[in-house]
């Protein structure tokens, strides 16, 4: 009796040299890796990296506040 699959792994690693695990992990390694550069694409796109150096300088340059006491 023969079982017939799905996804006959036989005729994924004749045509294309790899198993089912290896087509998920690319499949996963593609969708993170998207993921991560629209990410990056969306924080450069709304400006978190224009004044990486700024933040740091940003103290020395204000005010000093004067505080009343109210009694």
């Amino acid at each position: 009796m023969s079982s017939v699959s799905i996804f006959p792994m036989n005729l994924f690693q004749v045509l294309f040299g790899l198993s089912m695990n290896g087509w998920i992990l690319i499949i996963i390694m593609l969708s993170l890796s998207g993921a991560a550069f629209f990410i990056y694409y969306g924080a450069k796109k709304s400006g978190q990296f224009e004044d990486v150096e700024g933040i740091k300088y940003r103290m020395l340059f204000e005010e000093e506040e004067e505080w009343e006491l109210n009694d």
